[in-house]
């Protein structure tokens, strides 16, 4: 599936991720938001696939597209917030 967000992909970085929901390879440092399911980490790209993620979180919620989850989270400064729906 093919995410029309509108998020610029990244070109090289050392930590690659793919999105659960579009599927899209993303910086894990540049997500956009990250929701912890189940004790796994899901990085998400954009507010549309956090906001997707929210809705259906068994349905995405794969553990080979996450990362176990950490005790402290990252200093994302959109952690947490929820999608505006536009």
């Amino acid at each position: 599936m093919r995410c029309g967000c509108g998020a610029p992909e990244s070109d090289r970085e050392d930590t690659m991720i793919t999105d659960p929901v579009c599927g899209k390879r993303i910086n894990r440092s540049r997500a956009y938001a990250v929701i912890e399911y189940g004790g796994v980490a899901y990085s998400l790209c954009c507010p549309l696939c956090q906001a997707e993620f929210e809705r259906s979180p068994r349905m995405y919620a794969k553990p080979e597209l996450g990362e176990k989850a950490r005790k402290k989270a990252d200093r994302h400064p959109y952690r947490g917030q929820k999608a505006r729906a536009t």
